[in-house]
């Protein structure tokens, strides 16, 4: 048995131990399973959303100073996992209107759309944004398999309900 640290979070967490499940139930050895998560770790990208960065205060993810802002001016925020493992505020979206369209789009542009995609969707409390999002996904990338899960409680804790992760991986 080896720990692996999968230097991810939430649905990118999940495509990592998909992929090492599906590789050692073809009996292929530890040491290939690890080397297999330790390639496709840096490959496998989170982004989360939030709609509301008022749990973040409250949990001391974000300064209490940046809420004041954030509600005046309906920032959204953008979060990404960073290859280190640490998530990092990448951006916001102005308004929360059409937040899975928005997303889809945004995780298109900064991915390469002729790789075939292995993708989670997660969703704080909203499972239509989730569809939502996973159909635009899905009509954007050519995926080789796509989920749609509730977010854990650890994003339900940090950013609350109306949050949505995506987790992207390519298809082996």
């Amino acid at each position: 048995m080896r720990v692996v640290d999968t230097a991810n979070a939430a649905a990118g967490h999940a495509l990592l131990v998909m992929a090492a499940a599906e590789l050692a139930a073809s009996d292929a050895g530890v040491d290939a399973v690890v080397a297999e998560v330790e390639r496709l770790r840096p490959l496998t990208r989170t982004w989360a959303v939030a709609r509301d960065i008022s749990h973040a205060v409250r949990g001391g993810r974000v300064p209490a100073w940046a809420r004041a802002p954030a509600e005046l001016f309906g920032l959204a925020p953008i979060a990404h996992v960073v290859p280190a493992g640490r998530l990092k505020l990448k951006g916001a979206f102005f308004g929360t209107r059409r937040i899975p369209e928005r997303l889809a789009r945004y995780v298109v542009r900064r991915i390469d759309a002729g790789t075939r995609w292995r993708v989670v969707v997660g969703h704080g409390d909203c499972r239509e944004d989730g569809e939502a999002l996973l159909e635009a996904l899905r009509a954007r990338l050519d995926c080789a398999g796509s989920w749609l899960v509730d977010t854990g409680p650890a994003v339900g804790a940090h950013a609350g309900p109306g949050t949505l992760v995506v987790s992207v991986q390519p298809a082996s």
